[in-house]
């Protein structure tokens, strides 16, 4: 490669966002060219762990989730544009403290590439540096009629193409709506530069026919037929365990004690109960004679209250623990949706909200998992039977192995970091 660019990735969120653009940066590392990760401070040691450079931003929206306003928008579920009001509420007051992070993080690159939220301060960044920047998605958020807004409470029933359209324009404005006086007081006010107009700048960019690259598996969701060409759908951004890492002795021990045990995790999500849901989440485990792992993070309860066939953990990375399960049972990130299914173990999602309720669809639809079951409508009963049917349903089982090889035989970094290089030639 003639030139290595000094390229910075813009992230913000929770684990599940920032991970998938550490394992792009890893990789873009890895092809010799020179990566600052900026994100949020809860990220340093696992942005350090892989070797990358890390430049803070302001900010913690883990913090946020894990407040009464985050527990709430996550107990009522699905009601993104309460969950980005609340952002915002976070993100306002801050908003010039990140722009200043950003302009530090960003000093002497030549490419940015920008996911999620970030595209608002990334993109007016670049404007402002006059340096390119790349879009990446993690969630299919561009205008199609094939489906429905990850982002919007899933239809009971399938729609025309157009109201579909309608459906992803609505998501997008939703968000921008809520940022954009915000957002363009910063433009006009800090950085010199022309506020975007009233519909934001999506137009514009797909008038630029600016690259995107969207990191997902074209197993689970294929490239619609109406995206644009300059939309990349790679495979996913999968970040594996620090070389350094191992296993607690007590889980080693715990595996092989007995058969293979059921994964249940939620992430960053939290509850205002953790206690009670993690009794039903251990009752369900008994009453379908599965052992069980649990992630403490989310579930409240001792060491001591839990029976021998269910084992309590701090955490473990998914691409070394999944193998070792028989079932996953998780909330429907998008990220933990992946590794399932890269594992090839049959899963069920919990879903809280935002994109959750469509990847725990995509499971089902693909014939990986049962249907997806809301939070708020989990019971004892119809969670043991859901885990009754992970761990005895063949059909199941032989789907899930199967996407998951098509999955390992991918490789999501390697094509990013190919069409990112060959996008941006040697500068002379």
């Amino acid at each position: 490669m003639g030139h290595a660019m000094r390229i910075t990735v813009i992230t913000f969120g929770s684990r599940g966002d920032v991970q998938p653009m550490v394992a792009l940066a890893a990789g873009l590392q890895q092809a010799g060219h020179q990566v600052v990760v900026a994100c949020e401070h809860a990220f340093e040691a696992l942005v350090r762990a892989h070797g990358l450079a890390f430049s803070p931003v302001t900010g913690d929206v883990e913090k946020m989730m894990q407040g009464s306003d985050g527990q709430q928008f996550v107990e009522t579920g699905q009601n993104t544009v309460a969950m980005v009001r609340a952002l915002a509420r976070e993100v306002f007051p801050v908003l010039r403290d990140v722009l200043q992070d950003l302009r530090h993080a960003a000093a002497g690159a030549e490419l940015l590439l920008c996911a999620g939220i970030g595209f608002y301060p990334g993109a007016s960044l670049a404007e402002e540096k006059a340096i390119p920047y790349i879009q990446c998605y993690l969630q299919p958020l561009l205008l199609t009629r094939e489906f429905y807004s990850p982002l919007l409470p899933h239809p009971r029933w399938p729609l025309p193409g157009i109201a579909n359209q309608l459906s992803h324009a609505v998501a997008g404005q939703s968000f921008w709506q809520v940022l954009r006086k915000g957002v363009n007081r910063l433009r006009t006010t800090e950085m010199g530069l022309p506020p975007w107009p009233f519909f934001g700048p999506f137009q514009e960019m797909l008038a630029q026919k600016r690259m995107q690259l969207m990191g997902w598996s074209e197993q689970i969701v294929p490239k619609p037929r109406d995206y644009p060409a300059f939309a990349h759908v790679t495979g996913y951004w999968f970040l594996d365990a620090e070389p350094a890492w191992t296993p607690d002795p007590a889980l080693v021990d715990f595996l092989a004690a007995g058969p293979p045990p059921i994964y249940v995790g939620f992430g960053s999500m939290t509850r205002r109960d953790p206690r009670a849901a993690a009794q039903m989440v251990v009752a369900a485990l008994q009453a379908s004679g599965q052992r069980g792992i649990l992630l403490r993070g989310w579930g409240g309860l001792a060491p001591d209250e839990l029976p021998p066939s269910i084992h309590l953990i701090d955490g473990a990375p998914h691409d070394w623990l999944f193998p070792h399960m028989s079932a996953v049972v998780h909330h429907g990130g998008a990220g933990t949706t992946a590794a399932a299914l890269r594992a090839g173990k049959p899963s069920l999602a919990l879903p809280f909200f935002a994109d959750q309720p469509f990847w725990g669809q995509r499971i089902a639809t693909l014939g990986a998992g049962p249907a997806p079951i809301p939070q708020r409508a989990v019971t004892v009963e119809t969670l043991a039977a859901a885990m009754r049917r992970l761990a005895t349903d063949e059909a199941l089982r032989r789907r899930a192995a199967a996407l998951g090889s098509a999955i390992r035989a991918e490789n999501g970094v390697a094509r990013a970091v190919a069409l990112i290089t060959a996008a941006h030639p040697p500068i002379p």
